[in-house]
Order: structure tokens, then sequence, then C-alpha cells
């Protein structure tokens, strides 16, 4: 079985920023996937729910980081959107 690329993009993607996962921190409730920066800033501004399920008493704490995922994160090779008009990064 192969995963496509959108599968592996979806993976890999923060649902509050919707970018590639930074410090990769994963919730106990729905195990989502999010970067630490943007789910701490969901925790000061909400209740302390879930931004995925809403399942309630979520905190800083709770989270645990995903080492497998932020490895794979790590290790990809990312092309600018803009390579192909000369942009060298």
């Amino acid at each position: 079985m192969t995963a496509t690329q959108n599968e592996i993009q979806l993976l890999i993607e923060c649902c509050i920023c919707c970018d590639y996962l930074t410090d990769v921190r994963e919730t106990p409730c729905c195990h989502q996937l999010f970067c630490l920066s943007c789910i701490k800033s969901w925790l000061q501004q909400s209740a302390h729910n879930c931004p995925r399920c809403r399942s309630s008493a979520l905190t800083e704490q709770t989270l645990t980081k995903n080492v497998v995922i932020q490895r794979f994160v790590d290790n990809l090779q990312f092309d600018c959107p803009h390579k192909l008009q000369g942009c060298p990064a």
C-alpha cells in the first residue's frame, strides 16, 4: 500500500496554521498533530478544548511529543513553490 502525496501532506501539516509541522505535539484525545507554538496559542485562547475533536481538559502537559513524525518532517527536502520562477530556496 502506497501513501499518496496528498495523504502524506495531510499527515505532516498542522491543522491550525496549515503549514508543515514544527516541534510536533500530539493530543491524547484524537491523536491529532500540531505545531507546539500553534497548540500553545490555541490553548491560551480557548477553553482548553481540542481544536480537532473539541474534547475538553486539554493542556500543554497532556500533549506528547511525536518524535517519529518530527524526524520524518526534519528529513524531508522541500523546494520553494517559486523555484520555477528562479527562487534559489
